[in-house]
Formats: structure tokens, C-alpha cells, sequence
């Protein structure tokens, strides 16, 4: 009998829980679209969530002014336009 535990699927808890990513915040961000490209390894993420340590659930916004850019935040509310060009000119 095989007694592998299949590992939390972090984007169906986030999408439950209404988020639309994760934030590092001061560090980076990643969108449902494109969940931790850094590739963090599975030990480093929490047992419960599958979410990296250090990582905590977000939500992804557009650039106010309609350009390409987005961030991700752990407010629910989009940012202000100088809010946003600030958290993108830090990066």
C-alpha cells in the first residue's frame, strides 16, 4: 500500500481563500498565473499550505494607469497610482 501524501496544492487554497497570488513582501510577488517560477523547493515551503516560507497570501494588481506592470499586495484594495509606481520603482 502505497502511503505517499500528496502535498498541498497551494493554488486551490489560495483561490478558496479568494487571493489572487502571493507576496514576499519587501521582495517579490507571484501571480495564480504564474505561482513561484523561482522554483522554490518543497522544503521550503510550509506543510500545510505548500506556500514558500516567507510567502504569504496576496492579491495581484494592474498598473493603474494601464501599462503592463502589476503587483502583488496583501490588501484586498488596489494600490494608488503612487503607491503602485513606488512598490514597482523599488523592485
Amino acid at each position: 500500500m502505497d502511503n505517499d501524501i500528496e502535498p498541498p496544492n497551494p493554488r486551490v487554497i489560495l483561490i478558496a481563500g479568494g487571493f489572487t497570488g502571493i507576496v514576499a513582501p519587501g521582495e517579490c510577488g507571484c501571480r495564480l498565473g504564474d505561482l513561484m517560477p523561482c522554483g522554490v523547493d518543497s522544503y521550503y515551503r510550509d506543510g500545510a499550505t505548500g506556500i514558500p516560507k516567507g510567502c504569504q497570501p496576496g492579491y495581484a494588481h494592474s498598473d493603474p494607469a494601464g501599462g503592463p506592470d502589476w503587483v502583488v499586495s496583501t490588501k484586498k484594495e488596489p494600490p494608488t497610482k503612487d503607491d503602485f509606481d513606488m512598490w514597482v520603482n523599488a523592485t
